[in-house]
């Protein structure tokens, strides 16, 4: 499970870069006055007492304390900046940083990542560790 969840990381920090429109140019200028150097701006689909966006200010927090303020990470709940459909490219083109994404968004980048969004492709819990823990999952 570490290593997909890692896999899936890798891919969405290998569709990360620094975009640019007009909202993220003013808090990207304001960033940089509050010391900032780098500016992520984060995407979700669901509001911030959904578990994602709980994780989404928990991840803002430590990235922010660990990068000594240097990196801020601005959060945007309930589809503000991106709808779901709008996430992938704008993640693709470099004009959002991160976001959750569903695996059927990512499959159609990722072929192979059609598989985990199979309805009740695993018995349980037990069969998904041996899968993903398998070569299957390497």
């Amino acid at each position: 499970m570490k290593r997909l969840l890692v896999i899936l990381l890798v891919l969405i920090l290998a569709f990360a870069a620094v975009g640019c429109n007009q909202e993220a140019s003013a808090q990207t200028a304001e960033a940089t006055q509050e010391g900032a150097q780098f500016y992520l701006r984060f995407s979700l689909i669901d509001n911030e007492d959904h578990p994602s966006g709980i994780a989404a200010q928990a991840f803002k927090e430590k990235v922010e304390e660990l990068s000594g303020g240097q990196i801020q990470v601005d959060l945007f709940f309930n589809s503000t900046l991106y709808s779901q459909g709008a996430t992938l490219p704008a993640l693709v083109s470099g004009e959002l940083d991160i976001s959750y994404i569903s695996k059927q968004l990512t499959a159609t980048l990722m072929p192979a990542m059609e598989m985990f969004a199979s309805t009740y492709m695993f018995k349980n819990y037990e069969h998904m560790r041996a899968v993903m823990d398998s070569e299957i999952g390497e």
